[in-house]
């Protein structure tokens, strides 16, 4: 990744859409001190943006980052690429669930523990095992409920980030293919 040549892609990509930088920084939020930053090789555009300068300037985020536009080749080669990735993302996916259902078998058995303790309080007056057995269940619900939450918001958020970027490469996929056509 070349900070000099993503710079000049950006400005050949911006003058061939006949953009101004002001203009294309209304476009994505930014200064057009930070699009002239980037075109002269000084900074690279937030990893938060990408995305976004890649799209205004109708290039994959690939072609963005290797500072060139990419042959049918190349392109085939990260397509083949983002599906390995998709796939591998399913593993992942899987292995979360994994791991939420070993959170939930943790906080099952704190909840028969507790259970348990409720049981031997009845028989005997030495220790308050309904503190104890409070405690289990309620670690129990909580260690199982923060694991479902903590897991769904994840699993949502990079479900998300993924279609957007599949459906944007797809989309300039379909594009280049029909212009090349043409």
């Amino acid at each position: 990744m070349n900070q000099e040549n993503i710079g000049k892609f950006i400005a050949e990509c911006r003058k061939e859409k006949n953009m101004t930088q002001q203009e294309l920084a209304e476009k994505i939020g930014v200064t057009d001190r930070a699009i002239s930053n980037w075109e002269n090789g000084r900074r690279l555009p937030d990893l938060s943006l990408i995305s976004l300068v890649a799209s205004e300037l109708d290039v994959s985020v690939a072609e963005l980052l290797n500072g060139r536009k990419l042959n049918k080749e190349e392109l085939e080669e990260l397509k083949t690429t983002i599906d390995k990735l998709l796939e591998y993302n399913t593993v992942e996916e899987i292995n979360k669930i994994k791991r939420i259902n070993s959170a939930f078998t943790l906080s099952f058995i704190f909840i028969v523990l507790a259970v348990i303790i409720n049981e031997i309080n009845s028989s005997s007056d030495i220790f308050n095992f309904e503190v104890a057995a409070s405690y289990l269940l309620g670690s129990g619900v909580g260690i199982g409920l923060l694991a479902i939450i903590n897991n769904y918001i994840k699993i949502n958020k990079q479900k998300n980030n993924l279609n957007k970027s599949n459906d944007n490469l797809v989309l300039r996929l379909k594009k280049r293919a029909n212009t090349r056509n043409k």
